[in-house]
């Protein structure tokens, strides 16, 4: 008798080149999406519907229960990041890919996006104690509803990926399909070796995950003490976490699907994006680091004045603060990873399409700790996201970027 252990199981992904396809391949999912240890995969989920048909039930149950439409819902929680491939897929459809050996710059944007998300697939199956593969199920037109990019005081960066919606669902069972069947044996799926490293011309690159003692956070916000006139760039090490959350109000389309049988008709049409919806939030310390540097007063002005300047004695209107967060390895420029809000970070300003992020809240209270910390919670506009690491991008796998 063959058992399958917890611990033995492989899931791997890949974007696909046309939305919602059947597997077709054994190169179909071969990225990993980094290190973690626990998922919720999206196996259907049925709305199915009970009807208490007059004078026909027993025991006060239901007479009979008519199927319903089928949910592909999926959650990966706090998955270390080992490289920048898999942060594009909540935010960009596009990138683009230059440099030469070690240093390679990849950009996606704010300007980038989209209104699709990137469709992706995923593979995920359980090995028994010989290395066998089992119970393998492949799932298609995911696209990532909401996600998480995180890291406190003494972690990691991490992206959770909190809801990760399909399309539909294959399995390896010529008894049981879902719409529609395919029979996944037919089409083995490489095997993915997790990498601790990358080799890149002949040269190792170790497959470190980012520590937050590497990060550094930077806000433009006005410095009141050193006048109102124009943002200051400011770094502040005393934050003790922080959260980006993306929120792309992905709805599950269930149209008309005509496809000839009735066991064709579970799962959606599509998934469609809504309005994007982002927010920052992090831990601030609150400290004093000199004239003209942020101050324990500046966060509360900014709350209350939400980076608004003084021009000829009046003030403007509200033109928000911006961030830069960055992950750099080793304090080198040669790999680094960076999240920059707004879009336009360094040139934001009032009107349309050019506010930094306004402050929501940033409650200065009374706590029973070591210091005065202060919770700040930011609406953003848009996001950029660079990665400077040693992958071409553009080139062959494993030396190649998902999003090209």
């Amino acid at each position: 008798m063959s058992k399958y252990r917890a611990e033995k199981w492989q899931i791997s992904y890949g974007v696909e080149s046309g939305y919602g396809g059947a597997p077709s391949g054994a190169t179909d999912a071969q990225y990993t999406l980094g290190v973690f240890d626990d998922a919720t995969l999206p196996d259907p989920e049925f709305e199915h519907t009970p009807y208490w048909v007059m004078k026909t039930n027993v025991d006060r149950g239901p007479s009979i229960m008519y199927r319903g439409k089928a949910r592909y819902s999926a959650s990966i929680p706090n998955i270390v990041i080992l490289d920048g491939r898999s942060l594009v897929l909540p935010l960009f459809n596009d990138m683009t890919h230059a440099g030469a050996t070690p240093s390679f710059t990849h950009a996606a944007p704010g300007t980038a996006a989209t209104a699709d998300l990137p469709s992706i697939k995923l593979v995920a199956a359980y090995y028994d104690e010989t290395g066998t593969v089992g119970l393998k199920r492949y799932w298609s037109g995911g696209k990532i509803n909401r996600a998480t990019f995180h890291a406190e005081e003494g972690g990691l960066l991490m992206m959770s990926i909190d809801e990760l919606l399909f399309k539909q669902v294959y399995f390896n069972s010529d008894d049981l399909a879902l719409s529609p069947f395919y029979n996944a044996n037919v089409v083995a799926q490489t095997a993915i070796n997790f990498p601790d490293t990358i080799t890149r011309t002949g040269v190792q690159y170790p497959q470190e995950p980012f520590y937050f003692s590497e990060c550094e956070i930077k806000l433009r916000v006005m410095v009141y003490a050193a006048g109102d006139s124009t943002p200051v760039e400011v770094t502040i090490p005393s934050i003790r976490n922080f959260r980006l959350e993306i929120n792309n109000n992905c709805t599950p389309r269930y149209y008309l699907n005509n496809v000839g049988t009735l066991d064709d008709a579970h799962g959606p049409y599509e998934i469609i994006e809504g309005r994007r919806e982002i927010r920052l939030s992090m831990q601030v310390d609150l400290s004093d680091y000199g004239a003209g540097s942020f101050s324990k007063n500046d966060l509360f002005i900014n709350l209350l004045r939400q980076g608004r300047q003084t021009l000829g004695g009046v003030y403007t209107a509200i033109q928000g603060v911006a961030a830069q967060i960055t992950f750099q390895r080793a304090n080198t420029a040669a790999h680094y990873i960076r999240f920059q809000i707004p879009s336009n970070y360094g040139s934001e300003t009032y009107g349309l399409n050019n506010q930094g992020a306004l402050i929501v809240r940033a409650p200065h209270n009374i706590v029973p700790e070591d210091l005065v910390s202060v919770p700040m919670e930011m609406i953003c506009r848009d996001v950029d996201l660079y990665i400077v690491d040693p992958i071409q991008g553009d080139g062959t796998f494993p030396d190649r970027y998902p999003i090209q």
